[in-house]
C-alpha cells in the first residue's frame, strides 16, 4: 500500500474528486498506475508544491503537474517504477537549457515523488476516502436550473474541484443521465423549497440559471435569506434592474442587493452555454482561491 494517505494530512497533495475518480476506475478496472506528487518546489515552476497526475502504463496521463520539461521528465522517469513496481523521488532542475527547449518562461527545481500504485483493494480505499474528503473541503455550488447553461456548468465545475447540486423542478432536465457528475440532484416540486430544506453556509455558492425572469426572482428571493458566500444570477442589467426594482419595493434592503452578482461571470463576452459555464466557473475560482487566502492569513 503507499503511503501518500499520510502526507494528505498535512495538506501536502493537491487532488480533485475527478482525479480521484480516475483513479478509482482504474483500480476498480484492474489497471495499476503511477501517481507522481511534487513534494517541495522553489523558482517558478508550472505548478507548486502538493500538485499531483496520474500516469498510466501506456504512458497517458489523467490530472497534470504543469506540462513541459517538468512533465515530460517526470513522464519518463516513470517508466522505470512502472517497470520495478517501486517508488522513488527525483530532483529536477529547469535550466536555461529547458527553457530554450521547450519555449518555456520559467524556471526553477522540484523534487517529485514517483510512486507505483497497485491494484489492492487497500489503494481502492485511499482514493475513495480521498474522494469523500474532496468533496468535504471544496464548498459546495448550487446550481438552481437544469438547462444548457446548468449542464455545461456542473461539468466545468467538477472538473476544478468544486462540489455541486442540482436544483430544478423538472425531472426531465434534471436527472443523472444529464448530470452524470453532480454529487446531488434536487426535483422539488417549487424552486423555493429547497431554502427551507438546505443547511447553506458561508462556504455555499448559489448561481441562478433558471428558465425564466420569474423562476430566477423566485430562486433570489430565497437566496437572500440565507447566509450563503455568493450568490450570482444570469440575465442582462435591464432584467436584474427590474427584479432589483420589486424586491426594494417589498423591503428588501440595498445592502441585500448589493450581495448579488448579476451578471454572473467573469467579463470574457460569453454567448454560448459552454463560454458561459466557463466565465461563471473563473468567477467561482477567484472567489475561492480569495476565501483560502483569508483563511490562511
Amino acid at each position: 500500500m503507499f503511503e501518500l494517505i499520510g502526507r494528505k494530512k498535512d495538506n501536502q497533495i493537491v487532488i480533485t474528486k475527478q482525479l480521484c475518480d480516475d483513479a478509482i476506475r482504474l483500480l476498480e478496472w484492474g489497471e495499476s498506475f503511477i501517481q507522481a506528487t511534487i513534494l517541495k518546489s522553489s523558482g517558478s515552476v508550472p505548478r507548486g508544491t502538493g500538485a499531483c497526475m496520474l500516469i498510466l502504463r501506456d504512458g497517458s496521463i489523467r490530472g497534470t503537474v504543469g506540462g513541459g520539461a517538468l512533465e515530460a521528465g517526470i513522464i519518463k522517469a516513470s517508466a522505470s517504477v512502472m517497470g520495478n513496481s517501486t517508488s522513488r523521488k527525483i530532483d529536477m532542475v529547469l535550466d536555461g537549457n529547458d527553457l530554450v527547449a521547450t519555449g518555456m518562461i520559467c524556471g526553477g527545481s522540484a523534487t517529485v515523488l514517483i510512486e507505483y500504485i497497485d491494484v489492492t483493494p487497500e489503494n481502492l480505499e485511499i482514493f475513495k476516502q480521498w474522494r469523500e474528503q474532496a468533496s468535504v473541503n471544496n464548498g459546495t455550488v448550487y446550481i438552481f436550473g437544469a438547462g444548457h447553461c446548468g449542464e455545461k456548468l456542473a461539468h466545468v465545475l467538477y472538473t476544478v474541484g468544486f462540489n455541486t447540486v442540482v436544483i430544478d423542478d423538472r425531472a426531465e432536465f434534471a436527472n443523472a443521465e444529464r448530470f452524470p457528475e453532480a454529487d446531488e440532484i434536487l426535483v422539488p416540486k417549487s424552486m423555493d423549497i429547497p431554502f427551507g430544506n438546505i443547511a447553506f453556509n458561508t462556504e455555499s455558492y448559489i448561481v441562478i440559471v433558471t428558465r425564466g425572469h420569474a423562476q430566477d426572482e423566485l430562486v433570489l428571493r430565497g437566496a437572500l435569506r440565507t447566509e450563503v458566500g455568493y450568490i450570482g444570477m444570469i440575465g442582462s442589467k435591464k432584467k436584474r434592474d427590474s427584479i432589483y426594482a420589486r424586491l426594494l419595493a417589498d423591503g428588501y434592503m440595498q445592502s441585500d442587493i448589493d450581495r448579488v452578482t448579476s451578471p454572473i461571470g467573469i467579463p470574457i463576452e460569453a454567448d454560448t452555454p459552454e463560454e458561459i459555464a466557463v466565465s461563471i466557473a473563473a468567477e467561482l475560482i477567484k472567489l475561492r482561491a480569495k476565501w483560502k487566502a483569508n483563511d490562511l492569513s
